[in-house]
């Protein structure tokens, strides 16, 4: 008796009849036998109706999935400061000065922001000290001292220009 597969084929046979199948089939080939075979022998079942959603549970639904892609970025982004120093040193800048305003001692920020300008000369980092102070200053009514302190900030961007 005449094997039925093509005499090219990778399948070895004993007298007509296929051996080994295993590893030679793809895997889209087995998927496929899969899918036809549960097809062919599942009842068919009709759609379900969509279930009707009123509009505040279609709203409700819109502000959970807005808050977890909030949540998604803010891991992103945290990430993101967690490798770069500039951007964490002007993140705790930040939180420094939040603290600080709410336990209402905004002159420990201001003194905070005057601190860092001293210690560093990362063009980045001194300027986000210099538009931290001169916000907690104005905030604190003292509008002449945070004008210095801008001043300040341009004659050092513009040193650096030159």
């Amino acid at each position: 008796m005449k094997s039925p597969l093509p005499s090219n084929s990778s399948v070895k046979t004993t007298k007509g009849h296929p051996r080994r199948l295993g590893k030679r089939l793809s895997a889209a080939v087995i998927t496929a036998g899969v899918v036809v075979a549960f097809m062919v022998l599942s009842p068919v079942k009709a759609a379900e109706p969509a279930l009707p959603y009123d509009f505040a549970q279609l709203q409700q639904m819109q502000k959970a999935m807005g808050a977890l892609q909030d949540f998604y970025n803010l891991i992103i982004s945290m990430h993101q400061v967690a490798g770069d120093p500039e951007k964490a040193a002007i993140l705790q800048m930040n939180q420094i000065e939040i603290i600080y305003r709410r336990k209402g001692q905004p002159d420990k920020a201001i003194a905070t922001f005057r601190q860092v300008l001293k210690d560093t000369s990362n063009p980045t980092i001194r300027n986000a000290a210099y538009m931290k102070l001169t916000d907690a200053l104005k905030r604190g009514g003292k509008e002449d001292e945070a004008l210095t302190v801008l001043q300040q900030a341009l004659k050092d961007n513009l040193a650096r220009v030159k």
